[in-house]
């Protein structure tokens, strides 16, 4: 889907008016002075998204409406994936922390890093989400309704969180007498968590190339499976299901995000580890 990325535009708005007023005045116009909002606004756009956060938590579609400005692009998949969300989760808490709030008469922002840790109703294994996240808010005489998400969204359908690839450890050592090395290859993807499993390239330096398919054992959490790398000495043929690598060969783990947030096309993602 379209992400919500309003925010960049607003920020340029907001410095173009802020210098607009010394223009004017320098070409003899009358201009009126600009609004400044108090800093309870702040404190009120920040309370109104702290109880958007608190209806997702309990699948509160209704209040979440209530909450949304009709505008906000993506508005009904944002609440088929609070749905989806609901239907898969349990004693689900978003919290956030290294806020920043940046409040105007009508215009909000909050910045933030948030945590989103839940029990998957599958498997009712506790699981830990986060990301940074813009939220915008419009405010009016009716209160504060969220307008936009920019960068890693929290909610289910609402934009994307980038992925992250986790190839451990850093220099490979093989057990004497064996090519199976032990390895952790992982994904972590909170977007596709139900999918069951995901692709990986695998490239050495010396030329071989080859498809792992990785497990999810936890929602949106995706592992090679066993945790080891069956590894040749030899001539590198791409795509035989052997790695054939060299002494000090380097290996590098790709995955592709497709929907990796904050505005950008789909998205590599890579680790390497190296042999000795």
């Amino acid at each position: 889907m379209k992400n919500l990325f309003l925010l960049p535009v607003l920020l340029a708005f907001t410095a173009v008016a802020a210098a607009a007023p010394a223009d004017h005045k320098a070409a003899g116009i009358a201009v009126a002075p600009a609004q400044v909002a108090t800093p309870e606004r702040g404190r009120e756009a920040q309370a109104a998204l702290n109880d958007f956060l608190r209806a997702y938590e309990r699948g509160d579609i209704a209040g979440l409406q209530r909450s949304l400005d009709p505008a906000l692009i993506g508005y009904g998949q944002l609440l088929d994936g609070v749905q989806a969300d609901a239907a898969r989760y349990r004693q689900m808490r978003v919290t956030l922390s290294d806020v920043q709030v940046m409040a105007g008469p009508e215009v909000a922002v909050v910045q933030a890093h948030w945590q989103k840790r839940f029990l998957a109703v599958n498997s009712f294994q506790p699981v830990l989400q986060e990301g940074n996240a813009m939220f915008m808010l419009h405010g009016d005489s009716d209160g504060w309704r969220l307008a936009a998400v920019a960068g890693d969204t929290p909610f289910a359908g609402g934009g994307g969180v980038l992925a992250q690839v986790i190839f451990q450890p850093a220099v490979l050592v093989c057990p004497p007498a064996s090519a199976a090395c032990p390895v952790t290859l992982e994904v972590r993807d909170p977007d596709l968590a139900g999918q069951g499993t995901v692709s990986v390239v695998l490239a050495t330096s010396t030329g071989d190339r080859e498809t792992l398919t990785l497990t999810e054992t936890m929602p949106g959490r995706f592992q090679l499976l066993p945790s080891s790398l069956s590894l040749v000495t030899s001539t590198p043929v791409a795509n035989n299901g052997t790695v054939e690598v060299a002494p000090g060969a380097v290996l590098t783990a790709s995955f592709v995000d497709e929907n990796p947030g904050a505005g950008r096309p789909a998205t590599p993602v890579t680790a390497r580890i190296r042999l000795p």
